[in-house]
């Protein structure tokens, strides 16, 4: 019975495309991307859902998705290489 309470839990929590989800602290996430792969927060948004998502990259292209449900720990839900050029200049880059 233990067995099949573990199991149930395990389907639960991890997505079918990931053997174990990395969740944690967002400040820990954070200092882990920035400390191995040098990534850095990016830009954050906030779902219709109520979910954030934020992307962290690096100047060397990688990235990493990390989605925070209300109330759970945030978890890395992507994480590639290659980031495109932004579409438009940061708000703090933008002449008045």
């Amino acid at each position: 019975m233990a067995r099949i309470l573990v199991l149930g839990l395990m389907l639960v929590t991890a997505p079918a495309w990931a053997a174990s989800p990395t969740c944690g602290l967002r400040g820990y996430l954070l200092a882990y991307l920035a400390t191995q792969y040098g990534e850095r927060p990016l830009v954050s948004v906030i779902s219709v859902n109520g979910y954030t998502l934020e992307i962290v990259a690096s100047h060397k292209g990688t990235w990493t998705l990390i989605k925070t449900v209300p109330g759970k720990l945030p978890c890395v839900i992507d994480s590639g290489n290659g980031v495109l050029k932004p579409m438009a200049p940061p708000p703090d880059k933008i002449k008045h």
